[in-house]
């Protein structure tokens, strides 16, 4: 199987984690919570089907099926859900004593939704082929596929950056999209029709 590479150049999830050395970095992150079709996970060396109630370990790459959809409740309290068709890395996760979060992950293809209420001073980044977006929201939305990233605040803010180039902040209800070897475009609202769409890809 082809390895693929991704770019990791958090906005601020590293820094978080290198500010929390007494930190505890177990190797799992929460558990399946639900599944709708099939939902693997790449590790190691070989690929492992996950059902309800199955850990998530640090390291995975989770995929799900053409029809497939999952929900990941982590034991920080942030829930993810996985779409169809997409591949999720979980590149570090890390709970201090406070409740402080510092995760990252990389989203190879497919999309991806989070919900969660973050202690102050925690960070998540995603990264895909063409941004890096941090968030400090509540509940946010990332797609990545050939055309390129697309970002979605339905509450709070996310920060979103370029690889190639170029910053911006999405607030709720706003979005951007990030064409490959371009800048983030102007936020602006999606239509109506856009929105519920990656809303109902993203819901079980």
């Amino acid at each position: 199987m082809p390895r693929r590479r991704i770019a990791l150049v958090g906005l601020g999830g590293a820094a978080v984690v290198a500010a929390l050395p007494g930190s505890a970095r177990a190797a799992g992150i929460g558990r399946v919570q639900a599944t709708v079709g099939t939902l693997r996970a790449v590790r190691g060396t070989g690929l492992v089907d996950l059902a309800v109630g199955d850990e998530v370990l640090i390291d995975d790459i989770l995929r799900t099926g053409a029809e497939g959809k999952a929900l990941i409740v982590c034991d920080s309290g942030l829930e993810i859900t996985l779409g169809p068709g997409t591949e999720l890395v979980v590149r570090r996760f890390a709970v201090d004593g406070s409740g402080r979060l510092a995760a990252l992950f990389g989203l190879l293809h497919g999309i991806a939704r989070l919900l969660g209420k973050l202690v102050a001073g925690s960070a998540v980044d995603i990264n895909t082929r063409t941004a890096v977006a941090s968030v400090r929201a509540t509940e946010w939305l990332v797609e990545s596929t050939d055309k390129g990233t697309a970002v979605l605040a339905l509450s709070g803010e996310v920060a979103v950056r370029g690889l190639a180039g170029g910053a911006v902040v999405v607030r709720p209800g706003e979005g951007t999209d990030v064409p490959p070897g371009g800048q983030p475009k102007v936020p602006a609202r999606w239509g109506e029709q856009r929105r519920r769409d990656a809303v109902a890809r993203t819901t079980i």
